[in-house]
């Protein structure tokens, strides 16, 4: 099985840093429209974080994704604190998911610029979204 789990941002390389502090090194996804990272686990799974968005299109992008075939298990939006376009996203998206009744975890985090993304904080931001992931799995 693979988990799958969604880190949306408007900027390109606010994402790679985020990945890049968190697993050292990603992947371009295919036809240059995102990032991705797989990781093997121990009992034959997988996880991917796959990294996309574009400025007034996280909301599209998502929703796309969460209504295709394509598993998403969680989404990660990371936005700078004056771009009130994406958190319109953002609010736009949560609404979305609770009137459509998708049981897809989402987590904001708000950072300054690139240079405030450092390992501990990503993979504890990363690890949270995790854990919300397991208790909608708990809770049915």
């Amino acid at each position: 099985m693979t988990i799958r789990y969604l880190l949306l941002c408007p900027d390109e390389k606010d994402r790679q840093a985020l990945l890049a502090a968190i697993f050292g090194t990603f992947e371009l996804a295919p036809r240059g429209k995102g990032e991705i990272v797989r990781l093997k686990e121990e009992k034959g799974g997988e996880m991917e974080i796959v990294g996309a968005g574009a400025p007034s299109r996280l909301f599209a992008i998502a929703s796309k994704l969460i209504d295709s075939t394509v598993q998403i298990h969680g989404i990660l939006m990371l936005l700078s604190s004056g771009d009130e376009g994406s958190w319109e996203e953002t609010r736009k998206l949560t609404q979305w998911l609770e009137d459509e009744n998708k049981p897809v975890p989402l987590k904001t985090w708000v950072m300054g610029n690139p240079g405030e993304i450092d390992k501990e904080t990503s993979r504890k931001i990363l690890v949270e979204l995790m854990d919300e992931h397991e208790r909608i799995l708990k809770s049915g």
